[in-house]
């Protein structure tokens, strides 16, 4: 067995276990570290550990003494060691750029991923951080082994965390969605406050019926949040969310519709076994996968509990390393605790090992239901929704509704199938949707949803838009209350205007006449709205109406 007394950099190996019940590792396996015998005798440490007893991220100790490492030998006892093969003039130079390896391991935040029998997951740990530095100064893994030490040895040994240095940037990717709750609705005042100080358009102060829709003279492309019915839209929310609570379900002519329209638009939004998306609990039910780890997903880091961090990494270890959904997961749990714990290096006690951290706030308790942006639950909410869509089951069907909300969650952003089956992708969308943005902005996408697809068969069949009124009024209207009540129509109006002169001046020929601002849906606008659907298509119509509504994405 080589010993580390002749000066040299060495790959040397240990139990995996800081415990003296377990001198041969847990289960048998064993920790590399790498040393540096120096000529005078004194030995210092590369070595890298976890952050959070088992998880968190790997913490690296770069050219520390051995005496004050966590790896220090205090019981005399021989460890195997592999002299690597370099020049006795180059071993300092050498251990000064492994050094500036491990740094850069520290500084990436690699996350540590702890042994887990039985799973096929590579592990990221402290044999991860001897394997890439050995591996970028031309070392042979296998070869620079100890003797007697074997990879199945060695957990972790496999992965020489190569593509995880971009965890940092997509890391905050991930978060640009997970503003914590005070910060978002700090955002969202300022937005409302932005939009209700918008100047009015000419047209719509000035409509005395001497007027006639909008200034044909301008063609640029409608500001998102601007045109007749901003304003009303965010009333018109406003209203929604003070009356939120006096209604289980939303629809006040719910009597009306049939229990079976009730029970199919409930199913439309249930997730889970047995609907548990819409009903949860608190407690997580590991079984439901993809319902449980969305849940947690979509949680301010604020409110997660300790329980609720470990389920997380419970999900994290059933995924490949380089699993996008893997890496989400680890910047949540990150996250969570360097809110909590700091991210400062872990403290060591005074025999050089890492002591366990305290935390640096006062950690939730008892987990929280999900929560839509104004403290609604999301189960409540998606309830209040599933009675919004009862009545248009029972009028259209079950697919033709689920295809309209699959068409306006995709103009949200959230790219769906649109297939009329209310599958786990949908389902999640609508659900990220409500906790992340609320209930109302579920029903402008359905609303958006509906009047993209009634243009869209228009379109295929050549029909004659005969029941654009009837859309416009009960699809679209109902979003504003009782404020403006013909603001739907009206910004129908505008918005063909807008486009057909558009579509005029590009094909360099006369702009039509423009439609009357009335909010009247008779004859003409219905060829204005055929003409626009002609040259602009069902997206970019759809695009340029609710805009002109103030929907936005």
């Amino acid at each position: 067995m080589t010993t580390t007394t002749e000066p040299g950099i060495y790959v040397e190996s240990k139990g995996a276990s800081a415990s003296a019940a377990w001198p041969n590792g847990v289960l048998g396996k064993r920790h590399l570290y790498l040393v540096y015998q120096k000529e005078d005798g004194s030995r210092e440490v590369i070595r890298g550990g976890d952050q959070f007893a088992g998880f968190g991220k790997i913490q690296v100790e770069s050219g520390v003494p051995q005496s004050d490492s966590s790896d220090k030998n205090t019981s005399g006892e021989v460890r195997p060691a592999r002299r690597l093969d370099i020049p006795a003039g180059k071993l300092q130079d050498t251990w000064n750029l492994m050094k500036s390896d491990a740094d850069e391991i520290q500084q990436a935040g690699v996350s540590y991923d702890s042994f887990v029998p039985g799973d096929d997951v590579p592990e990221s740990n402290s044999n991860s951080v001897v394997r890439r530095i050995i591996e970028k100064h031309g070392f042979d893994p296998t070869e620079s082994l100890p003797p007697g030490v074997t990879e199945k040895d060695v957990p972790g040994y496999e992965n020489n965390l190569q593509g995880q240095f971009t965890y940092q940037q997509r890391r905050q990717e991930v978060m640009q969605e997970d503003l914590r709750p005070t910060q978002r609705r700090k955002d969202l005042r300022e937005v409302k406050e932005r939009v209700l100080t918008l100047p009015v358009p000419q047209h719509e102060s000035s409509r005395d019926g001497n007027k006639t829709g909008s200034d044909t003279s301008s063609v640029s492309e409608a500001p998102v949040g601007v045109g007749l019915g901003a304003k009303a839209a965010r009333n018109a929310a406003e209203d929604a969310e003070t009356n939120a609570s006096q209604s289980a379900t939303g629809d006040a002519t719910s009597d009306a519709v049939p229990e079976s329209a009730r029970a199919k638009a409930m199913a439309i939004v249930a997730s889970g076994k047995n609907g548990r998306g819409v009903d949860q609990g608190t407690d997580l039910d590991l079984d439901s996968v993809e319902n449980d780890l969305d849940d947690l997903m979509l949680k301010q880091v604020d409110d997660l509990t300790e329980d609720e961090a470990k389920a997380l990494g419970q999900w994290s270890w059933k995924l490949p390393s380089n699993d996008p959904k893997r890496l989400e997961i680890e910047g949540r749990r990150r996250d969570f605790y360097e809110l909590n714990y700091g991210d400062k290096p872990s403290k060591l006690d005074e025999t050089g090992r890492m002591t366990a951290p305290e935390p640096v706030r006062k950690i939730p308790a008892k987990s929280k239901r999900l929560a839509t942006p104004n403290g609604e639950p999301v189960g409540d909410a998606l309830k209040r929704f599933a009675g919004k869509l009862a009545r248009p089951v029972a009028d259209d069907g079950e697919t033709n509704v689920v295809k309209a909300l699959q068409s306006g969650l995709s103009m949200l952003g959230d790219v769906l199938k649109v297939d009329g089956v209310s599958g786990p992708k949908t389902k999640a969308a609508l659900k990220r949707t409500v906790a992340r943005r609320g209930a109302g902005k579920a029903e402008e996408a359905f609303a958006v949803g509906r009047f993209k697809r009634f243009a869209e068969t228009e379109r295929d069949t050549g029909g004659s838009a005969s029941k654009l009124r009837q859309t416009v009024e009960k699809d679209v209207q109902p979003l504003f209350g009782s404020r403006k009540p013909t603001v739907a129509a009206e910004t129908l109006q505008e918005s063909i205007n807008d486009m057909n002169a558009k579509s005029a001046k590009e094909r360099n020929t006369p702009a039509p006449e423009p439609l009357k601002v009335d909010g009247d849906i008779g004859p003409k606008t219905t060829d204005a709205f055929r003409s626009a659907l002609a040259s602009s298509g069902p997206e970019k119509l759809t695009r340029s109406y609710t805009s002109m509504l103030g929907f936005g994405d």
